[in-house]
């Protein structure tokens, strides 16, 4: 992850650089999120398998997740120090925002 402020990032051509991406995982699995909160690229519910959302390759048809404020914001983001857990925050005219976790997946399913 090149940089960790971005301002509503535009899309050149639907894709963003490589090392703009930051990694995230719960040890299973590994999801890419780019600069604009999109999860472009995620395999599930493993490391070897297909990914379910593959933007990064495929802009068109590959999916992707989208969670970001729907009027224009500024973001930043950082891992927190030696860790790899990427903390996001989101800033609009009208507050802030800051999606703190995803549920754990188990070989059961999601954890409570």
């Amino acid at each position: 992850m090149k940089n960790g402020n971005y301002h509503s990032p535009m899309r050149e051509k639907s894709f963003v650089g490589l090392g703009d991406y930051a990694a995230i995982g719960e040890g299973r699995s590994v999801a890419l999120i780019a600069p604009d909160g999109v999860i472009d690229w995620w395999c599930a519910p493993n490391l070897d398998s297909p990914p379910l959302f593959n933007r990064l390759l495929d802009p068109g048809i590959g999916g992707f997740f989208l969670l970001t404020p729907t009027q224009p914001y500024r973001m930043q983001r950082r891992y927190r120090d030696e860790s790899n857990v990427l903390e996001t925050c989101f800033t609009t005219g009208r507050g802030r925002s800051a999606p703190d976790r995803i549920p754990e997946q188990h070989a059961g399913g999601p954890s409570p």
